[in-house]
């Protein structure tokens, strides 16, 4: 199974911690964030991935180089920042599934069951389902509404409570069908892409609660707890 991770990342307000490596290199007890996420997901079952990269990515090539930890490793390279979405319309030309693939956030940990994911989104004919846990950071994170079924009713942009997106996404490759085209020079996967699909009533947009461990590195504070989440052994 393919898994695109969003790896471009500045991370601007890591700045006063990290200085010369991009994001989702930022090390958590010695090792590259990243380092300890694909083998994170190596253990699930993901065998290429396709690191979105950018700022820096020379930094990220040179350490995974074309396999890693037995892996396939390839790179979608922005020469300018394309959103996420950008992102990931990019590095689709890169898939070689026809079927179903993880999209990753590089800078968020969630411990996922890769296979209840699996499940859920095939027992809901789901074109693209969301991994959510419960926030109670106002404003902090996009709120996800969904009916009792799972089905996504909005992503907003609110200061409430809720159910966010954890960063772990299953896709099915037959929505870029659907996409309206992006007419702007970066867009947003939530904001544009999803909202997209949204339009479409036929369109099946599902989130399923995981309910388990999650923690996004991109602030200082939560940075340094991800040192004590994170299991460090790779």
């Amino acid at each position: 199974m393919e898994a695109i991770i969003l790896a471009g990342g500045f991370g601007k307000r890591l700045r006063s911690i990290i200085k010369d490596v991009p994001k989702p290199m930022a090390r958590i007890n010695g090792y590259p964030f990243l380092d300890l996420q694909i083998r994170y997901w190596i253990k699930k079952g993901i065998n290429r991935f396709i690191l979105s990269v950018g700022y820096k990515n020379e930094v990220i090539q040179s350490y995974f180089g074309k396999k890693f930890q037995g892996a396939e490793i390839d790179y979608s390279v922005e020469n300018q920042p394309l959103g996420t979405g950008g992102a990931v319309l990019l590095a689709k030309k890169k898939l070689r599934s026809k079927d179903i693939f993880l999209i990753l956030n590089g800078d968020t940990y969630f411990d996922v069951n890769l296979k209840a994911l699996i499940d859920f989104h095939l027992s809901r004919s789901s074109w693209f389902t969301l991994s959510l846990f419960v926030t109670e950071e106002r404003g902090r994170y996009d709120i996800v509404k969904i009916d009792d079924l799972g089905r996504v009713l909005s992503l907003q942009s609110t200061k409430s409570t809720g159910f966010a997106n954890g960063g772990v996404s299953l896709a099915s490759v037959p929505m870029f069908d659907y996409i309206e085209e992006v007419k702007t020079e970066t867009s947003s996967l939530e904001k544009d892409l999803l909202n997209s699909l949204l339009k479409k009533r036929t369109a099946g947009i599902f989130g399923l609660a995981c309910g388990k461990v999650f923690i996004d590195i991109g602030l200082p504070a939560d940075f340094q707890r991800a040192h004590k989440i994170i299991p460090s052994s790779p």
